[in-house]
């Protein structure tokens, strides 16, 4: 069994196992475009309980590069056209804007590309206000931004699905190293604040991620990532997706990582939810350390970042995937 049929076949068991709806045509047209790119980059399988509880499965990758070649592929497959909205012309004018360090991808595997992620070098928020398809409620938050420290912004992706955009940003500043920061910035948006414990983990998240539309003026949901070094350290008594996937994800390593999203929005139903990535390669969860400039919890993970620079572009970069 090739390696792009092994992982083919890891997502359809993941379905499977969690009841989560697929198409074997859509992932036929997915792995066509992209298979090869999700041997040799940052590559992630996710299950996530956002739909009245049901669980999805997208699957995900990234690579170091300049340009953006998942629009192109996206594109040329099929998996992309022109809708009539301002997400046609956002990711280029992204790349206008802002020099990018890497690009990634996200599909469901039910529903086809949903996002196209551009990764720079963490540079301040301001940058993002040159991009002129961007939504208006993006400008109009400039204030919510300098209030809660989301001035150094890591990655941008374009929704393509949910007609939306995402800021992430670095979570540097002392003050989100503390739970009344989180209450503060949920309450701020009357979201749902969590559990004492969920907040007690929350205070360890490098990455905060705000997502915008063009149909409102308000934030549509806020997403806050930590990263657990492998299975047995996943909070998996939390939530039975998070035990279920931390146990089940298959992956290439015997022990992976794994990504947590931590998601609310203004409907508690459909916007709090809990989004879980294993890593499948072992490179995305180091890179994600790297990234934030923190500390690798276990010194002998691998990251791209850190090899040699041929052996680092046979690999690829992972990519912090959100």
């Amino acid at each position: 069994m090739t390696i792009v049929n092994r992982i083919r076949t890891d997502v359809v068991n993941v379905a499977k196992s969690f009841g989560a709806e697929y198409s074997e045509a859509v992932i036929d047209q997915i792995f066509q475009g992209f298979g090869e790119k999700f041997t040799n980059a940052g590559f992630a399988i996710r299950v996530q309980n956002k739909r009245n509880q049901k669980v999805d499965c997208n699957i995900r990758y990234g690579e170091a590069k300049e340009n953006c070649l998942a629009w192109d592929i996206a594109r040329e497959s099929g998996l992309l056209s022109d809708q009539g909205h301002p997400v046609d012309k956002l990711i280029q004018e992204m790349f206008q804007a802002i020099p990018a360090i890497a690009y990634g991808a996200d599909f469901d595997i039910n529903y086809g590309l949903v996002k196209i992620w551009h990764l720079p070098k963490i540079v301040p928020v301001e940058e993002a206000f040159k991009i002129p398809s961007l939504p208006k409620s993006v400008n109009a938050h400039i204030d919510f931004f300098k209030k809660y420290h989301l001035d150094a912004l890591c990655a941008l992706t374009v929704d393509y699905r949910n007609k939306s955009t995402n800021l992430y940003f670095d979570a540097h500043h002392p003050e989100q190293r503390t739970t009344q920061f989180y209450k503060n910035i949920l309450q701020s948006q009357q979201f749902q604040v969590p559990s004492d414990e969920v907040l007690e983990i929350l205070v360890n998240c490098p990455e905060i991620a705000v997502t915008f539309n063009w149909s409102s003026p308000r934030i549509e949901r806020m997403c806050f990532y930590t990263a657990f070094v492998n299975r047995e350290t996943v909070p998996q008594h939390i939530n039975p997706v998070l035990k279920k996937f931390a146990q089940e994800a298959p992956a290439l390593l015997d022990n992976p990582g794994f990504l947590v999203g931590w998601s609310f929005g203004p409907d508690a139903k459909k916007g709090t939810y809990i989004k879980i990535d294993v890593d499948y390669h072992g490179l995305v969860v180091p890179s994600f350390f790297h990234m934030h400039n923190l500390p690798l919890p276990v010194p002998e993970a691998t990251s791209v970042f850190n090899l040699p620079s041929s052996e680092a572009e046979d690999k690829s970069s992972s990519v912090v995937m959100s």
